[in-house]
């Protein structure tokens, strides 16, 4: 059995072997900070490949507002991703953004977190709303979608590609 078969068919109290402990989320202004998470086993190397596309994305979001993006992911690896949601909830995998300024640099590095809305065998994909918190300054941002296995990694760190949207913040 290779080391991927192994993972996928592991015994799940194995893969419950840490969880999350508490987590909350502060807002300060555009910062956002994520604190308070045990440290989860990370997935393979090779499990952080995904794809992502937007469906709707608006041209302008009024500033401080809050808005949903329509997305499709895909699991392009060959590891399967459990939603925060199922009962084998370690190691889940989430959608998130970051806030980018016209020319690139990093603005707000963790914006809100969005669970899968179920788990993904490899291959499979899912369309749902990833919610957004726009800039607190009106101007023009990159919005940046990134894959993220809480307290462990963002995809985009391990290679995969990331989504990039041009927005203008009103």
């Amino acid at each position: 059995m290779s080391a991927i078969d192994q993972y996928n068919r592991c015994d799940k109290s194995m893969k419950n072997k840490f969880k999350v402990w508490f987590h909350f989320t502060l807002f300060v202004g555009s910062i956002i900070f994520t604190v308070g998470c045990k440290k989860q086993d990370p997935l393979p190397i090779d499990a952080f490949k995904a794809e992502i596309s937007t469906l709707n994305a608006p041209a302008a979001i009024k500033a401080k507002s809050e808005a949903f993006i329509k997305v499709k992911v895909k699991n392009a690896s060959r590891y399967f991703w459990s939603a925060s949601t199922s009962k084998d909830s370690v190691n889940s995998i989430f959608i998130a953004y970051h806030w980018l300024d016209n020319r690139g640099n990093m603005l707000v590095k963790s914006g809100r977190v969005t669970s899968l809305p179920a788990d993904l065998e490899t291959g499979q994909e899912v369309v749902f709303d990833a919610k957004i918190l726009a800039p607190d300054t009106p101007g023009q941002y990159i919005l940046e979608f990134d894959m993220l296995q809480h307290c462990v990694s963002w995809f985009g760190d391990k290679g995969s590609k990331t989504t990039l949207l041009n927005i203008q913040i009103n």
